[in-house]
Parts: structure tokens; sequence; C-alpha cells
């Protein structure tokens, strides 16, 4: 009879937790955590997205961190991320790693992106060539009289972070692979507008919001690019940038793999696939 009574009172003892616990608001529920890292550059949108898709899935927390990617493949396979965000697409050579682990790579395109070039708020010229910009970081022009300004030397200056995505993009694309010429001023802090305020001469590249804050404040000027000679210069804009004007955009984009992409990182990637503009599968890379 005892024995009847300690099963009853366990019996209702659990009823009573399941109940209690499924009447817990969800925020005391252990969370599902999703991890996206990569691009510096793509950070302020994906968290953006993750703190509305937060307050609507409560049970899921999107966990984003700006973070030096070396191998997308090794990220994924190392549980580092469930995704990673990259300003630009991956190169060729980490499709084929990807493809020789066993993992078919998935592409989400979620925004464009661009590299904007700030200069002394005083000097003459209003307008490079994506040709004379790309020399200019090699090094291969030195002197602002070679591209029709005045007689001074060029102080061009890049961020030195392994996170940086203005400065990765602006290496794979528009400097070809090749690194930045050892005249460019590597810094570490954050405030390149600053550095070119203060710097005479100077040219650097930095990021959308960075350079119109910096010229509405009367300490840069922003310059306009054109893609070639004979181009009209375009100045960049959040328009010229989304229909690709500017010479100097590309894809902010998030990989991933499906075939071990969980539940909720699954959710989450729809979810910003709402907001975006294609989906690619990567077989071969023509193909794209």
């Amino acid at each position: 009879m005892k024995r009847s009574l300690a099963v009853i009172s366990l019996a209702v003892m659990a009823v009573s937790l399941a109940v209690m616990l499924s009447g817990m608001p969800a925020c005391a529920q252990e969370k599902q955590v999703v991890k996206i890292i990569g691009s510096k550059y793509c950070y302020f949108t994906i968290e953006d997205w993750a703190g509305i898709f937060r307050a609507d899935n409560q049970t899921i927390n999107v966990d984003v961190k700006p973070a030096s990617v070396y191998s997308v493949t090794e990220a994924l396979q190392g549980n580092e991320a469930d995704a990673v965000m990259l300003f630009g697409r991956i190169q060729e050579d980490e499709v084929e790693e990807a493809q020789e682990n066993g993992i078919q790579l998935e592409e989400q395109v979620i925004g464009e992106g661009a590299v904007t070039f700030v200069t002394y708020r005083d000097n003459p010229i209003n307008a490079l060539t994506v040709d004379q910009i790309r020399k200019i970081f090699l090094g291969e022009i030195v002197n602002w009289k070679e591209v029709g300004g005045e007689n001074l030397p060029i102080e061009p200056i890049s961020r030195n972070e392994a996170m940086s995505g203005t400065h990765d993009y602006m290496v794979n694309n528009l400097l070809q692979g090749y690194p930045v010429g050892q005249n460019v001023l590597r810094i570490f802090h954050h405030d390149v507008v600053r550095t070119v305020w203060k710097t005479k001469g100077s040219i650097a590249d930095a990021r959308l919001t960075e350079g119109i804050r910096g010229s509405r404040k009367g300490m840069v000027k922003v310059l306009a690019v054109k893609a070639t000679n004979d181009a009209k210069p375009v100045l960049p804009s959040l328009s010229t940038i989304r229909n690709r004007t500017y010479p100097v955009t590309g894809p902010l984009t998030l990989y991933y793999n499906p075939a071990t992409l969980q539940p909720p990182a699954k959710q989450f990637v729809q979810f910003c696939s709402n907001k975006s503009l294609s989906v690619v599968r990567f077989t071969k890379r023509e193909e794209k």
C-alpha cells in the first residue's frame, strides 16, 4: 500500500512538473543557439536581422560575431559556425576544398556592399579610375600629380584587421589578389576617417557609412570612381550600390552546408533568404 502511494505521488509530481515547464515563458527555457561568424562588414546587417528574428523566435538565440575566417570549410566542420558571412564571394580554391571534404556549399546573397574611397578634404581630385586606385594601393602611383593632382606624395591607408571586409574585398577583387604595397599605412584602430583627416595627401578604403559621415562633418572627401578612363564618375550611395553603377561593389553573402544545417539555423537562413536576392548551389564555378 505504501509503495502504491509513493508511485502515485511520483506520478503526480511528474505531471505537475510537466505542466509547470509547459507554462514557463520561452526566455526561461534553454535556448537553441545559431552561430554566425565572419566579415565585420556583414556583421551590422546580419545582427540587425538577428535582433528581429530573436524577438519573434524567443527559443532561438542567433549569435553573430565578427571574426577572421581563413577557411569556410574548417569553420563549418569544426562547429565554429552554422554559417559564415562574407563581403564578396569565396575563392575557387575554397570551393574545391569544400568539395574535397564532401561539403556542397550553398551561398545566400543577402545584399550589396561597396568599398568607398576617402581622401583629405582639400584634395583637388574628385574622381579616380578603378585602375588608378589599384595602382595607388599597389604602390605603382605614388604622387598625386600622376593622376592630375598637386605635386604631393600619396599616403595610402588601409585597415590591418584580419576580419575587415572592405580590406579583404579590395585585395581579392580590386587588387586581383595582390597584397597592398609596402608604402600603405596599415592601421589597427577602426577610425579610418580620423586618420585621413589628420594626414595630408592621404587616401583610404572605408565603409560607405563612415565615408559619408566623415564627409558630412567636413573631415574628408568621398571620391567618385570611374570604371574606365572614358566612363562617367559615380559617387557611392545606396542607389548606385544597389544598381551596381558604382564600380567597386560586391555581394554580402552567407555560406553554409545544407546537409548539416540544423532546424534553428535553417529557420534563420530562410529568414535571411526572404530578404535576399538568390541562392546558389556550388557545383562548377562557371554555372553560377
